[in-house]
């Protein structure tokens, strides 16, 4: 029987993360959930845009993320909200091994068999192989074609590789300048989900796009030999 996610998983995290995640966690009233409290330094545009500037609003964030994270009682859809934005944030600063144990733990909250199976491939594949796209391309590969043969499993792939082949630059950045962008322009607050976007857009820029053609040769490959 698969084990449930509780709160003491976090502990397969590195001990500075939890530190670093109860230190921070805020008091707040009673039953009152945590909120994103962050503020952008520029708009959102090009804060994705500028290293120095992105990468300093991810330090910020990531501590955010663990304050929130260490709140009781979050449900599963905004643990799972959390953990990816997370694993974004470590990936771009090449916090690896948070990286991989909040992979562990997003895992353990998917109720989709395919989804289950094929969560964290990605992620650990990025960080066994440095980057590098030789090395990516035969880790990733070696990953997928290691996962169960099963139509569910398959579909995941399929997806995931879907998702990375529609990636492009001006894509990234036409959705932070026609969604997020606007909305800040308004006067609307920076929220988790907005705040989500630009990380993802950021990540996306620097740790995907680079190596998109050795991601893709890898989904290929393996969906070939897929019966």
């Amino acid at each position: 029987m698969r084990r449930p996610f509780t709160r003491p998983c976090l502990f397969t995290l590195p001990l500075v993360l939890l530190a670093v995640a109860l230190g921070n966690a805020g008091s707040g009233a009673p039953g009152e959930r945590p909120r994103l409290s962050i503020s952008l330094p520029l708009p959102a545009l090009e804060l994705v845009r500028d290293d120095a500037v992105f990468f300093s609003f991810a330090r910020q964030l990531s501590r955010e993320t663990d304050r929130l994270l260490a709140a009781p009682d979050m449900s599963a859809v905004e643990q799972k909200s959390l953990l990816g934005l997370r694993i974004h944030l470590a990936l771009c600063l090449r916090e690896d091994e948070v990286a991989r144990g909040a992979a562990d733990l997003l895992r353990e909250l998917q109720t989709n068999p395919g989804e289950r199976a094929h969560s964290g491939v990605l992620t650990r594949a990025l960080i066994d192989s440095r980057r590098d796209p030789v090395a990516l391309e035969r880790t990733l590969r070696a990953a997928l074609q290691a996962l169960p043969r099963d139509p569910a499993v398959r579909r995941a792939v399929q997806r995931s590789a879907a998702k990375i082949a529609a990636l492009s630059e001006s894509s990234l950045l036409a959705e932070i300048r026609d969604d997020v962008g606007p909305k800040l322009a308004r006067g609307e607050p920076c929220t988790l989900e907005m705040a989500d976007q630009i990380v993802r857009a950021g990540h996306r820029l620097r740790n995907i796009l680079p190596l998109r053609a050795a991601m893709l040769r890898a989904y290929e490959a393996a969906l070939a030999t897929w019966p």
